[in-house]
């Protein structure tokens, strides 16, 4: 099913607790990226903690995102799933299409969002997910911090080529990890699916989405260069 010509309404999330300068790298680069055409698209940090500690951050930050609404939302119940949750929540109160989460240490390519969601207008996939790279970084590293990237950049791109082989094997991705992830919110309403709040913070919410989606036979979609 494509959709070429429709106009979504677009929520892009990150969960933080306790890492207020990544979370504001990451609010930088949201104003810096391409915007979709025929898109409203606006952002949210839903804070996972019993106090709003990155509330400053976030409204400091609201000059930068002039032309996108940037968001603030404290989810005080502890556990991932249960922020991702709320996001859901609050993107659906909002009468959003769709639900983009994106890690708090990270940083989208600037054709990110526009790459992503051009690939859910054309695919008629419901979930979709992208690479991760580790960027090397901007000094000069030591020989101890030079191998410890080099691990994490390796680690990052055995994942996308394992991702790729199973995309090849199956036709689709078998699971979608939440650290590069787009979701017609019709999952939420329509096919009832949450993320599973009794894994604490053991993490594994996203995977168990994902899985449950694929079990259900609804389309699904790896986009390689959504980085």
């Amino acid at each position: 099913m494509h959709r070429p010509s429709r106009h979504y309404r677009v929520v892009v999330a990150t969960l933080t607790r306790s890492r207020p300068q990544m979370l504001g790298m990451l609010i930088r680069s949201w104003a810096q990226i391409q915007l979709p055409q025929n898109c409203s698209v606006s952002f949210l940090v839903v804070e996972n903690d019993t106090e709003p500690r990155s509330a400053t951050v976030v409204q400091n930050a609201n000059e930068m995102m002039a032309e996108t609404p940037l968001r603030h939302v404290l989810e005080p119940q502890l556990g991932i799933a249960y922020a991702r949750n709320r996001a859901a929540r609050e993107a659906i109160c909002q009468a959003a299409d769709l639900l983009l989460f994106i890690d708090d240490d990270e940083e989208p390519a600037e054709d990110w969002l526009v790459r992503i969601v051009s690939a859910y207008r054309y695919s008629g996939a419901l979930l979709l997910g992208g690479p991760v790279r580790a960027r090397p970084p901007l000094q000069v590293l030591t020989p101890l911090e030079a191998k410890i990237y080099a691990n994490v950049a390796d680690y990052y791109w055995q994942r996308e080529k394992q991702m790729h082989a199973a995309v090849v094997r199956n036709g689709r991705p078998v699971r979608i990890a939440t650290n590069n992830w787009l979701a017609d919110l019709s999952l939420f309403t329509k096919y009832g699916l949450w993320f599973d709040d009794t894994l604490g913070f053991s993490g594994g919410e996203d995977s168990d989405f994902s899985t449950k989606v694929h079990d259900m036979g609804l389309p699904m979609l790896w986009v390689d260069d959504a980085i």
